[in-house]
Formats: C-alpha cells, sequence, structure tokens
C-alpha cells in the first residue's frame, strides 16, 4: 500500500556562488493521482551532481533542462522503482534511470529521460546513478568517441578527483593509455594515485 503523502526537496532561492542550506526547503505533498499514459516512480537513490547547479539559476534553462522554478522539486537523476503504472512501456516494479526530482516518489509520463535498468542488476543499484551511469558515459564517450583514444597514447584527465575525471582515467588506463590526472589539492591527488591507481 502507497503512503499519501511523500517529502521533497524544493528550490527555495536562487543559489549565489555554492548552495546553502537556505536555498533548499524539505516539504510534505500529496501523492499524485496517476492519469493514463503516466507512471508514478518510488525514488529509492537520488545523485547530486555538480552540473545540475546551472539549472538552478534563473534564465539558465536550455534544450536538455528548463531553469528549476523557485517552489518546485530540484531536479536530478533518480533510481526509481515503478509504483503505479498506466504508462504501456513501464510496469510495475520496472528499475529506472530517470532524470526526475528530489523526492520520494515522482510522477512523469514517460517523456522525460527513463532508462530501463536490469531487474535482476548483477551491481548495487546506486552504480547506476555513477560509473554505470551518465558520469561513466561521459567518461567512456568522451574518451572512445570524442578522444579516439589509442593504447600507448598519455592523456591528460583536468578535474581527475570528480566523479567524471576520476573514472576518466581508470577508464584511460585500463584502455592502455599513460594518464595524467591534474586535481585541486595534496589528498585528492594521493588518493588518486593510492586509491585508483
Amino acid at each position: 500500500m502507497q503512503p499519501r503523502s511523500f517529502t521533497r526537496v524544493v528550490l527555495a532561492a536562487r543559489p549565489r556562488g555554492i548552495p546553502r542550506e537556505s536555498d533548499f526547503r524539505v516539504e510534505s505533498a500529496l501523492l499524485p493521482e496517476v492519469g493514463p499514459g503516466q507512471l508514478l516512480c518510488q525514488n529509492l537513490y537520488l545523485s547530486l551532481d555538480a552540473g545540475f547547479r546551472n539549472w538552478m539559476d534563473e534564465g539558465s534553462g536550455d534544450n536538455v533542462l528548463p531553469a528549476m522554478p523557485i517552489g518546485a522539486p530540484v531536479m536530478g537523476l533518480a533510481l526509481c522503482r515503478v509504483a503505479l503504472s498506466r504508462h504501456p512501456g513501464h510496469q510495475v516494479g520496472d528499475l529506472l534511470m530517470a532524470r526526475l526530482a528530489w523526492e520520494e516518489f515522482s510522477l512523469t509520463d514517460g517523456g522525460d529521460f527513463l532508462v530501463p535498468v536490469p531487474s535482476n542488476p548483477k551491481h548495487p543499484l546506486s552504480y547506476y546513478l555513477g560509473v554505470l551511469g551518465d558520469t561513466g558515459l561521459s567518461a567512456y564517450f568522451g574518451l572512445i568517441d570524442y578522444g579516439n583514444l589509442k593504447p600507448g597514447e598519455t592523456v591528460l584527465v583536468s578535474a581527475a578527483g570528480g566523479a567524471v575525471g576520476s573514472i576518466a582515467g581508470q577508464l584511460a588506463k585500463l584502455l592502455g593509455a599513460r594518464v595524467v590526472g591534474v586535481a585541486s589539492g595534496a589528498e585528492k591527488c594521493a588518493r588518486l594515485i593510492a586509491e585508483l591507481g
């Protein structure tokens, strides 16, 4: 049985520089009715991606995502399970990686970015928002499709201590490249060498 209400995080103010707690508000909302062609997703994991910070600014929308409105749930990537469905392409219990919002439940018509996740995944579900999701795909396609990386080449990875950079460095090394990483501080650099090779 589904709860009648759920918790969500809304954008309370436009961040100036680094977002602060006061830029957000946690509130309760009633579960919406699921109409024809819609599905209600229970968000199991939410991703806090640096790229989404841009869409919190006034007038920042583009063809990927419009600017986030004040008072609306903060947009982001989610790993979710379909809780209720009146959509022909998605059944109750399906796992999806989706561009939804920072909330326990999200209603969508399937027009959002929705990617099926295997029903019996071999890896922890959270990986589909990281190394097996947009983060890993950004690193992979950047190296392979755009960088045309060949074994023996040298790759310079800026922000090597970040999400995409740390994966790009590891992938480049696995593909036979010499990797040089740039990071903002001795602690990050030490972690890159000791933990990520």
